[in-house]
């Protein structure tokens, strides 16, 4: 048998999902068609239609596969604590680099922040929200949510900006700065 046979196939959901940063990066988000996916993705068509709606859902299912492996990197962790997946992220960040340049400041980067701040608040919020809260403390944890996922967030397109710390320092900064905070804003629900 040989190394091709061997190998697995992989799902045209993945392929799709591994050409979609590639047609982001060369052409931008607005630039590039669902035409463009399947020709990357050497797909027709149906198959394509049978795994997304479109672009913008091929968009939601390449964040969701992010968001998928930063929890699962962040339960490795060993450390204990909230928020382990910044260190992931902040590698993420810097390790796909030339894709978060080359959108900054395009007229297509509010669409995908959009998504990104979404998976950020799901994120955050799945550590902090619980059933046993009342409504009045939902509506303070939303606040502290949306106060971290920016945070995050801006610390990251900063970061993007300068590149001269490492994904480690910059998690710790984040972390030094974020975790004292909200550790007081939860004891104040």
């Amino acid at each position: 048998m040989t190394e091709v046979e061997k190998a697995p196939q992989r799902s045209a959901r993945d392929v799709v999902l591994d050409v979609f940063p590639e047609l982001m990066l060369h052409k931008g988000y607005n630039n590039f068609t669902v035409q463009d996916i399947l020709k990357r993705a050497q797909i027709g068509r149906t198959t394509f239609y049978a795994n997304f709606t479109g672009k913008e859902d091929v968009l939601k299912h390449s964040v969701g596969r992010l968001r998928d492996w930063l929890i699962a990197m962040a339960q490795t962790e060993s450390s204990g604590g909230r928020l382990l997946f910044s260190y992931h992220f902040f590698e993420h960040i810097i390790s796909h680099h030339q894709i978060y340049d080359s959108m900054i400041g395009r007229d297509d980067f509010f669409i995908l922040e959009r998504y990104w701040l979404r998976m950020l608040a799901e994120l955050v919020g799945s550590e902090l929200h619980s059933p046993k809260h009342t409504a009045a403390q939902r509506i303070k944890l939303e606040l502290i949510v949306q106060h971290l996922v920016g945070a995050l967030w801006n610390t990251s397109t900063w970061w993007l900006e300068r590149k001269q710390l490492s994904a480690q320092e910059m998690n710790d900064y984040f972390r030094q700065m974020a975790l004292p905070g909200l550790e007081a804003s939860l004891k104040n629900l």
